[in-house]
């Protein structure tokens, strides 16, 4: 089973809750040996009830350091699963982090995880139940062997009828999960689209009616799982009664036998364990099935090849001094939604030089965010090369290449931590940044870390994003319609004073903008036209830029 791989990677810890388990089992069956030895002989009561008391001792105290043992040894692993999770999402080249979903990854990393988390410690009662039952076959073997076999012989025929149902159930957990990403991807639409949805009653009765199909799609799925599962635990209570049955009608015909009395009631004995194997057993199967979801898509995200080579724990790579970058023959190819077709982007061949600031501008679908996402070595070219300093950017020096850049994407995150750095001069450029973006008297800088009285607009978090860029004090900086948000204000901030500001330390700026307006504050303008080789103008023709 996958889940004991899993925790077998600290072996002495695995194997010490194992062997207490298996004492925790022994000392339980001893319990019924004293039992019958009291009954036997109550002269000797006295020390029998010392043996008595220190058989449960033992068991009790096993069962609950084996659980003890195996939960600490499942929270580590749980942790070292969870930031390998994380490192390998970050790792992973952004299509497959697009092509897999971040809903997806939020649900595995939330729902998966725990269920593999909450059923490890019935890995130990799992051991301490087939202790249990094995040594009370074996009594059971000793006392009436020719009993045993009729009980083994129905016990073969109740497992593989458990066995059945537990495969059936195991399966329908696997769609059930399936179901639930799909639900929560529904009800991920409902929150994102609230506002929409407040104001066209149509709209929201589709939403609210389709996610309530999903979230059927889900009950039903899970009634037919617990269904499935109740049957095995039921085929588990029928062969016990059916066991006992025998044993009390052999009792019966042998007038009450000693021997036989003593079967009977280590036949009830086993009643418990044979429950909680049952349920422990499922807890475990489910719990490897989502172990094999994570697994699968870390297989998924372990694709990362240039990105995993060059981890290093978080010690940021060199950044050569930056002159010049060039696409030759750039080419990047992808299926386009639903699968409709493929959308080719390129040939491109174009040289950029630091203290350049260069317009991207093109109609929607013209490749403006995917040439973003191909300079910044976020998407990797289907052919053609791209190069920095005049050597090609390999798989195995991406990640160091991208250290280059610094950029506020469409789509941008603020981070509310700002990166520690080395250099004093860095903070000390933060008052004059907020005062420069009228951000003084809504945000203040606490221990590093982004402070707001009140609830921001997207253009003031653009703002901050712009800010946290500025501070990172890359080579190349790219803008993705930063300036969209913004009113005329802060648009001749942005285009007049930063970038100028920007271009006068010498680093190469990419702006994605349609503020035609402004094209003369570029050096170059590119111009993306779906289907067509981008055209690329330079300043000395500024009015044909401007015409553009």
């Amino acid at each position: 089973m996958m889940l004991v791989k899993f925790l077998s990677k600290r072996p002495a810890v695995f194997a010490l809750s194992v062997v207490v388990s298996f004492f925790s089992g022994a000392a339980t069956m001893g319990i019924m040996f004293v039992i019958f030895r009291w009954l036997q002989a109550p002269v000797n009561g006295q020390s029998l009830i010392w043996t008595f008391l220190a058989l449960a001792l033992v068991a009790v105290s096993g069962r609950a350091l084996a659980r003890n043992l195996m939960q600490r040894l499942a929270w580590e692993a749980i942790h070292e699963l969870r930031v390998r999770f994380a490192r390998q999402t970050v790792l992973a080249p952004l299509s497959d982090f697009e092509r897999i979903g971040g809903p997806r990854l939020m649900t595995a990393m939330v729902d998966d995880v725990n269920r593999v988390a909450g059923s490890l410690p019935n890995l130990a009662l799992l051991c301490a139940n087939i202790t249990f039952l094995a040594t009370c076959l074996s009594y059971l073997g000793w006392i009436a062997p020719k009993q045993l076999l009729v009980s083994l012989a129905l016990i073969a025929v109740g497992l593989v009828a458990q066995n059945l149902f537990l495969k059936a159930a195991t399966k329908q957990f696997q769609i059930s999960r399936a179901k639930w990403d799909v639900m929560l991807n529904s009800f991920r639409g409902i929150v994102d689209g609230v506002k929409e949805l407040k104001l066209n009653a149509r709209r929201r009765e589709q939403a609210t009616g389709k996610f309530a199909e999903h979230a059927s799609d889900v009950r039903r799925s899970a009634n037919l799982h617990s269904l499935l599962f109740g049957g095995a635990a039921s085929s588990v209570h029928l062969l016990f009664f059916v066991i006992l049955g025998a044993a009390v009608v052999n009792v019966t015909e042998t007038a009450g036998h000693p021997t036989d009395i003593r079967y009977v009631i280590a036949t009830i004995w086993m009643l418990a364990p044979l429950q909680g194997l049952v349920q422990e057993w499922q807890a475990l199967r489910e719990a490897n099935v989502a172990l094999a979801r994570l697994h699968a898509l870390g297989l998924k995200l372990d694709g990362a090849v240039g990105d995993a080579l060059v981890h290093n724990s978080g010690d940021q790579p060199g950044i050569v001094p930056f002159r010049e970058l060039k696409f030759v023959g750039v080419v990047h190819t992808y299926e386009t939604d639903a699968g409709r077709g493929k959308f080719t982007f390129g040939p491109v061949d174009l040289t950029l030089n630091s203290g350049e600031i260069v317009f991207v501008t093109g109609g929607n679908g013209a490749g403006k965010t995917t040439f973003a996402k191909l300079l910044t070595g976020l998407y990797r070219p289907a052919a053609g090369e791209i190069r920095i300093n005049g050597c090609p950017v390999s798989d195995s020096a991406v990640q160091q290449y991208r250290e280059n850049f610094s950029a506020v994407f469409n789509d941008f995150f603020l981070f509310d931590q700002l990166i520690e750095n080395d250099s004093p001069d860095t903070y000390a450029l933060v008052p004059r940044l907020l005062r420069q973006l009228r951000m003084e008297d809504r945000v203040r800088i606490d221990q590093g870390r982004f402070a707001s009285t009140t609830a921001l607009s997207l253009g003031e978090r653009k703002r901050l994003a712009l800010l946290v860029a500025y501070l990172e004090d890359r080579p190349i900086y790219i803008f993705d319609e930063w300036a969209a948000d913004q009113d005329p204000a802060f648009k001749n901030i942005f285009y007049k004073e930063i970038l100028q500001e920007l271009r006068a330390n010498g680093k190469l700026v990419i702006v994605i903008s349609h503020d035609d307006r402004y094209f003369d504050a570029a050096d170059k303008l590119l111009i993306l036209d779906r289907g067509r080789a981008p055209i690329l103008k330079k300043r000395s023709v500024g009015r044909d830029m401007m015409q553009a």
